[in-house]
């Protein structure tokens, strides 16, 4: 009988950090957390793999293959994770200095940076595996048009709320539009 109770009371504990957590976390959060896993860490172990598979000259990014090859596995994820840190870091600086106002429009950067890392993943799968896969210079193409789409439209997005705020239409429906409840 100690056992089932047992069982019971991690459950609901678990249960009730789950609930937790997700009345907790935004989306600028969980975005944040994708880019790192795609862009960040997804891209490094793929790129690894494809490294030794193919040589470090399979590898479009010279810089990428220095570090991979002058540190490592272990240098080249730190190197991935910090460089993605730094540009989530520089988003998160924009929306922090418009005061919350540029919401969707980093949104926008971090949507792109996740389906960046995304298409990076997969192709240095496929070509670690042998089998066709996109071209780099098409992915960075693809990633800087959905740079330019989605940051525009999410600018487009945020200076519309703005100027409903201006007009009067209360806008409380909207975590975002409190910077101090984003923060939290």
């Amino acid at each position: 009988m100690t056992q089932n109770s047992n069982n019971e009371t991690n459950f609901d504990v678990i249960n009730l950090l789950f609930h937790y957590i997700l009345k907790r976390i935004k989306m600028q959060q969980i975005l944040s957390i994708l880019a790192v896993l795609t862009f960040g860490l997804g891209d490094a172990l793929t790129g690894a793999m494809m490294m030794e598979t193919r040589s470090i000259n399979g590898e479009a990014n010279s810089i990428v293959a220095y570090i991979y090859s002058n540190n490592g596995l272990a240098g080249l994820i730190a190197a991935k994770i910090l460089f993605t840190l730094l540009l989530i870091f520089a988003a998160f600086l924009i929306y922090w200095n418009s005061n919350g106002k540029s919401y969707w429009m980093v949104n926008g950067f971090l949507i792109s940076l996740i389906l960046f890392g995304a298409m990076a993943t997969i192709s240095n799968i496929q070509a670690s595996l042998g089998l066709s896969f996109m071209s780099p210079s098409k992915i960075m193409f693809i990633f800087f048009g959905l740079i330019l789409i989605l940051v525009e439209v999410g600018d487009m997005i945020d200076n519309q709320i703005v100027k409903n705020q201006m007009n009067g239409r209360p806008m409380t429906g909207y975590a975002w539009q409190n910077r101090t409840t984003m923060a939290k």
